[in-house]
């Protein structure tokens, strides 16, 4: 599943979720000609909403049934049994959206 393109100087990096058994987060590093020149694991989880913020990639959905947020290489939360689905960034924060439960959330 697709999740983001983050752009750099000399490549671009795609970040999303592949079943391959399980559900795993993966990004792959292209140069601009199109070229894998690296891949990087990011656990078995499913990304579920992907958001370039500030060059970082900003990942949500699901980690073993539970509502999941991670600033890649920074910080990563689980937030109870559910499931992120969406994000909104905002000028002083991130809002994300969800369930927990079965019942709509949405932490900021």
């Amino acid at each position: 599943m697709f999740g983001c393109i983050v752009e750099g100087k000399d490549s671009f990096t795609l970040t999303g979720s592949v079943k391959d058994g399980n559900w795993k987060v993966i990004s792959f590093e292209f140069n601009w000609e199109g070229d894998i020149i690296g891949e990087k694991p990011l656990g078995n989880r499913i990304a579920l909403d992907v958001r370039d913020l500030n060059g970082k990639i900003l990942i949500t959905g699901d980690k073993n049934g539970e509502f999941w947020v991670s600033l890649t290489g920074e910080w990563e939360a689980t937030l109870g049994e559910g499931a992120e689905t969406a994000i909104q960034l905002l000028n002083d924060g991130i809002l994300v959206g969800g369930s927990s439960t079965g019942v709509p959330l949405l932490p900021s």
